[in-house]
This record gives structure tokens, sequence and C-alpha cells, in this order.
């Protein structure tokens, strides 16, 4: 709900501001590819569900649905922004198809300088 909320309320804001024609403008959603994890049941069950709680619950399975919802999140503000002529675009990405050290969180812990010294300490643990 987080990626709805701030995207309404800088929407309000700029309608607000730009009463006469609104600048383009992109609004990018950052979801994974862990959305592949998720069924077409779970992502129902999840939108069915009157108080955001499931009927069955997986730390993994929660996170694939998760990601599923931005992606239908961004494609329906897209498709929003079509039908009533807003000049602007909205997109999902995959953070792992950025170029970021942000592995070095996941691989190495906080003390990790860099991805490859966390595949370093990995590696050194293996062997």
């Amino acid at each position: 709900l987080g990626h709805y909320a701030l995207t309404a309320s800088l929407l309000k804001q700029q309608q607000q501001q730009q009463r006469t024609k609104l600048p383009a403008f992109r609004v990018i959603s950052v979801s994974s590819s862990a959305n592949f994890g998720a069924t077409k049941k779970d992502v129902q069950a999840a939108v069915d569900a009157p108080d955001l709680s499931l009927p069955s619950y997986s730390q993994w399975g929660s996170y694939c649905t998760s990601k599923a919802m931005n992606i239908l999140f961004a494609a329906e503000l897209q498709r929003r922004f079509d039908h009533f002529g807003v000049p602007a675009s909205s997109v999902a990405l995959h953070p792992g198809a950025v170029a970021t050290d942000l592995a070095r969180y996941l691989l190495g812990g906080a003390d990790a300088t860099s991805t490859q010294d966390a595949l370093r300490q990995q590696k050194n643990i293996l062997t």
C-alpha cells in the first residue's frame, strides 16, 4: 500500500501546483523478479483478503506476492495515466538489474565494503 499512498500524495501535490498542464514525469516502482514466484491464486487471495491477512503465510510467498502487486500497481497506474491523458510513465524495475553494490549486505553483512569483498568472504567460509 505504500507505493499507492506515496504516489497518490505526490500526484495530488502535482495537480495543485500545475493546474494548467502537468509536465511529463515518471513513477518508478521497485519490484523484483521474485514476482514470478507468485501465482494468480496467491495474488487473488491477497486482493480478496478483507483485513490484509492471508489464510496461509510464508515469508517468501508473501514477498513474491508483494512484488507481483508492485508490478500490477505500476501497470494500472500507466493505464490510468493513458486513460486520463496524463503525460507520465509508470514502470517497475528489478533492482538486481541495476548496477549497485546492494548484494554486499545480503552476502557479507553490513561490514562488507563491496560485493566483491562479500563474495570473497563467502568463498573463504566455504573452502
